[in-house]
């Protein structure tokens, strides 16, 4: 760790923790960072959220997979950790942040979560019991309509399990998923004042077949 980044680091983040160094054995990123979070103590049913910070270039994703390898190998590999949230924090090269004082970073004044729900099982569950967890100002679970009759049943399955917030059913033209997401982020991300979470539920299949339930989200 460079002998000022410490220093630097309470500079900018008054009142947060100190930055711990973490050693990487042997150069494998991913195995120290699982090492590291497996012996936070925790009950048996606490999230541990890893926080993933990275400057993305105005690149193709083919680029992006090969020049960050490392770090993609680390977000796939924490989504197979059970009880584990990979939350992948994105600034765009070149683009401007809001600082306050001191040259620190604004705190948003409005913060969404917008969970994604492809179906009704426990990782929507624990998604939205997580997203509960994050004390935003709004959550909004919403599913994607590719099939008629798949969101029918979703519908039903939602009311059946009182969750706790309304489903929003958005069209997805063509069955495409790409721009009607980002469409319902930019919804609420044109306000300069809000941060979007967008926590996807994802079930992960174990060896030997069985699958456990993970969230990853992601801050725009």
């Amino acid at each position: 760790m460079p002998p000022d980044l410490q220093e630097r680091w309470r500079r900018f983040a008054v009142g947060a923790p100190d930055i711990e160094p973490l050693l990487v054995a042997d150069g494998d990123l991913l195995e120290s960072v699982r090492a590291f979070v497996r012996q936070i103590p925790r009950r048996h049913r606490d999230f541990i959220t890893v926080v993933v910070p990275e400057v993305l270039r105005d690149e193709r994703l083919s680029a992006y997979l090969v020049r960050r390898r490392a770090l993609v190998r680390l977000k796939g590999g924490l989504l197979r950790e059970p009880n584990v949230v990979v939350a992948d924090v994105p600034v765009l090269a070149g683009e401007s942040v809001s600082v306050g004082e001191g040259g620190r970073a604004l705190i948003p004044q409005r913060t969404v979560a917008l969970v994604f729900v492809a179906s009704m099982n426990d990782a929507s569950v624990r998604a939205v019991n997580y997203a509960q967890t994050l004390e935003v100002n709004e959550i909004r679970a919403i599913h994607f309509d590719l099939d008629p009759d798949q969101t029918l049943g979703i519908e039903d399955q939602w009311a059946e399990k009182g969750m706790q917030i309304p489903l929003d059913i958005v069209e997805a033209p063509f069955r495409d998923l790409t721009e009607p997401m980002l469409d319902e982020v930019r919804r609420f991300t044109e306000r300069p004042d809000t941060l979007a979470i967008v926590v996807i539920p994802e079930l992960v299949l174990r060896s030997g077949g069985t699958c456990c339930c993970t969230t990853r989200a992601r801050c725009s």
